[in-house]
């Protein structure tokens, strides 16, 4: 038998309440467990709270514990340095007196050796070794005075020395990579005739490879004598024409400032 319309309408109906409440139901569970999670949650916020106030107290009091177990360790430190101090110099003082007693003991000794060799002698004895000494002294003071008279000496040499090597590196010319040095010493050659022949105003010639040349001057054919112009490995090495043309200007004015007025002091003689 076929169903009315209403009625299936009906029915239709009936189901559709019956599902609507069913998800009435579900929705108020849901709406009650959410409200029991909330309950859940706030109790647990209060719970985690009242812990973070409790752990922030322990926290704090165990700060505070620190830095008064830090501030003991630094007085107990500092008091250690300080005693460590005291214990040291009292045992550089102890050292000391400890010296000084040994040192007076021993001047003790000696004094008393000294007093009884001093009962042992008699005036005349005394009244010898006293001349003795003297006459020690007076010898003492002479040769104190010779040596002084040596020391001045070797002083004024050794000044005249460094003026020497100040001046003798310290060029009178320079141009370039050559240098033109004086030389104060006296050189002495063999002459041809086998007479000691003694050169005329000596004067170095460098140059920046470390090489330098002994030179000098001849006054009578107006020359420069270069007395070695070979280097250790037999290289021939001789300087350049400005430095040869200024070394001769430097010999030519020594010649007529020194020669000259000797030559004519020899005729005049």
């Amino acid at each position: 038998m076929q169903q009315h319309p209403i009625e299936a309408l009906q029915e239709a109906v009936n189901l559709a309440i019956h599902a609507y409440n069913e998800e009435i139901q579900d929705f108020n569970a849901l709406v009650k467990d959410n409200d029991m999670l909330e309950a859940e949650v706030a109790r647990l916020k209060a719970e985690l709270a009242k812990k973070e106030d409790l752990l922030l107290h322990v926290h704090n009091d165990r700060k505070a514990l620190l830095e008064k177990h830090n501030e003991s360790v630094t007085l107990a430190n500092a008091e250690i340095i300080r005693l460590s101090e005291v214990a040291s110099a009292s045992t550089r003082r102890y050292d000391e007196l400890a010296s000084r007693h040994r040192k007076l003991e021993t001047e003790s000794a000696s004094a008393a050796v000294e007093l009884k060799q001093l009962r042992e002698l008699d005036p005349k004895s005394m009244k010898k070794r006293l001349d003795a000494a003297k006459a020690r002294n007076e010898e003492l003071k002479a040769e104190n005075a010779r040596l002084t008279d040596n020391n001045g000496r070797l002083n004024r040499r050794n000044e005249e020395l460094r003026r020497k090597m100040e001046a003798l590196n310290t060029p009178v010319w320079a141009l370039g990579s050559e240098k033109i040095f004086p030389y104060h010493d006296e050189i002495v050659i063999a002459s041809e005739t086998g007479n000691r022949l003694a050169l005329v105003c000596p004067m170095w010639w460098g140059h920046e490879r470390g090489m330098r040349l002994l030179c000098a001057y001849d006054p009578e054919r107006d020359l420069i004598l270069l007395c070695d112009p070979r280097d250790e490995n037999s290289n021939m090495f001789t300087p350049s024409k400005a430095a040869e043309a200024q070394m001769l200007k430097l010999m030519r004015e020594f010649k007529e400032k020194n020669l000259k007025p000797a030559e004519k002091k020899k005729k005049a003689a």
